[in-house]
């Protein structure tokens, strides 16, 4: 399996604090801005398909705006519901944009 970096745009227009939904690559991802850095996890919530990317940052953690899961966004772990658990996603900065990194199949990590 072929890990590539795809170009979600630049890091200046994620302010800190802020989610933002983005298909990429044949994902539907939310990314976002903690005082950390950078995060990328899939946007939809396990539990109930919630959309991550309407929910709010919390620390190291997303929390899904339908039920309140939390999940955290350097693992994609829900710590109250391990059955609940996402994929988080390599995120970095290269030539002035913001990157994330997966498989070239949409199916594929």
């Amino acid at each position: 399996m072929e890990l590539v970096w795809h170009e979600v745009g630049s890091p200046d227009d994620l302010p800190e604090g802020e989610l933002r939904g983005v298909r990429v690559g044949g994902r539907k991802l939310c990314i976002g801005r903690s005082a950390e850095g950078y995060f990328a996890v899939d946007d939809e919530c396990p539990h109930a398909a919630g959309s991550l990317s309407e929910g709010m940052i919390d620390g190291g953690e997303v929390i899904c705006p339908l039920h309140a899961y939390a999940f955290d966004t350097d693992t994609g772990e829900c710590p109250d519901d391990p059955s609940c658990n996402i994929r988080a996603y390599p995120v970095r900065r290269e030539n002035g944009r913001l990157q994330i990194q997966f498989s070239a199949n949409p199916d594929s990590a």
